[in-house]
């Protein structure tokens, strides 16, 4: 018996190495042929990050400040996260690595049932079993679908903006490998979807801290992912004990440990208080994708400055729908101490004032462009907008 295991787990072992090893050769969506072409024809190697733009802005800085945006009247119909997906382009070897994917779950809107059913925030939590890897075939057929909406309403359709960098030979290793095992690792990953769940530990993960486990993996982005996330203390009274679970979820352990014996409802859990419980809560963590935009919006250099002086936009079409994408804010509740003025609100732009992460996040872009002779250009797929940033 114990042989027939280990033939079987050297089988799936192969296979997995296989699978992983034509995903990490398969080249770019074809949409990308510019800055393809571009990357053939310098012979370098690159790391690429590609983010739809969230359809709306939510504020991510508190439970509270999460909570006011998931209760205002747009965010409750078709609002869309978001997206992030990663790439590289390396020659390991003499052995060509080029790839696109993203990764995703929960395909058939699993958490409206527990939310009907009463699970509460464990819904939005959850550990979803129908993770699957994107393939730039996929990603091409995305991106055919997100340019005709843009096309059709370039005010409210989706919205894409890409930043590819040079990297180190060593980089490239460190992250084709990294997808190697990634790919391979028993405790099967890339079939967990979910906020909860760690890439570090190969437990699954969401679509950003997928993308973002790779892009640390570049030495000058190391940590990276600890710019973008924010840290929550979540009180235990949100978590509700709903009916069965649908198919492939799982209830992460820290959750169970509640043992949460009351349904938690859609309009329940909009109105409690979202404030840390003095004895109870759960400790998580999440990427603010606001954060990576912001970043990843520092590289088209908008704002120039002495030691940059030129803006990228002025080399992309459609530059005002860029400046106007990119520029993003939220609307901020005012603090009555008394309860006893109406609520209003305040329009807070997100920038390296809006908080003390946006301000680092800031920093370490700035940080990169200023140190170091790079040569900064731009691409363009469909009608959405790239920058390439590479040593002289």
């Amino acid at each position: 018996m114990s042989k027939i295991i280990l033939i079987f787990s050297l089988m799936y072992f192969f296979f997995n190495t296989a699978w992983s090893q034509n995903l990490a050769q398969e080249g770019w969506p074809l949409a990308l042929k510019e800055a393809y072409d571009h990357a053939i024809k310098t012979k370098k190697n690159y790391v690429l990050l590609v983010s739809r733009l969230p359809s709306l802005v939510l504020d991510y800085r508190t439970n509270n400040s999460l909570r006011d945006s998931l209760n205002r009247f747009e965010a409750t119909r078709g609002f869309d996260i978001g997206h992030a997906m990663i790439g590289w382009h390396c020659t390991i070897d003499q052995i060509p690595y080029t790839t696109l994917v993203g990764f995703s779950g929960e395909s058939n809107n699993q958490h409206e049932d527990m939310l009907k059913s009463g699970w509460g925030l464990t819904s939005l939590l959850a550990d979803f079993k129908d993770g699957f890897l994107q393939s730039p075939q996929d990603l091409q057929q995305r991106f055919e679908s997100f340019n005709e909406e843009f096309t059709k309403n370039p005010k409210d359709g989706s919205y894409l903006i890409a930043t590819m960098f040079e990297i180190t030979p060593i980089d490239c290793e460190e992250i084709v490998n990294e997808f190697f095992d990634y790919s391979s690792h028993e405790k099967e990953p890339l079939n967990h979807f979910g906020f909860l769940n760690d890439p570090d530990s190969f437990q699954g993960a969401g679509c950003g801290s997928f993308a973002n486990h790779f892009l640390k993996k570049v030495a000058a982005f190391k940590n990276i992912d600890t710019l973008f996330y924010r840290h929550y203390q979540i009180p235990y009274y949100l978590f509700g004990k709903g009916q069965e679970t649908p198919e492939d979820v799982g209830i992460p352990q820290s959750i169970v440990a509640l043992n949460s014996q009351k349904p938690v409802y859609r309009l329940n859990l909009l109105s409690l208080d979202w404030s840390p419980d003095k004895h109870r809560n759960i400790s998580m963590k999440m990427i603010d994708p606001e954060l990576v935009l912001l970043w990843q919006k520092q590289f088209f250099n908008l704002k120039p400055t002495k030691m940059l002086p030129y803006d990228l936009s002025n080399d992309l079409p459609n530059n005002k729908v860029l400046k106007s994408k990119l520029n993003r804010s939220v609307w901020t509740k005012s603090n009555d101490f008394y309860g006893l003025a109406p609520s209003s609100f305040t329009l807070s732009t997100i920038d390296e004032k809006y908080d003390e992460k946006s301000s680092q996040v800031v920093s370490h872009a700035k940080e990169i462009m200023v140190n170091g002779r790079w040569k900064p250009s731009t691409f363009k797929f469909f009608n959405f907008p790239g920058v390439i940033w590479e040593r002289k």
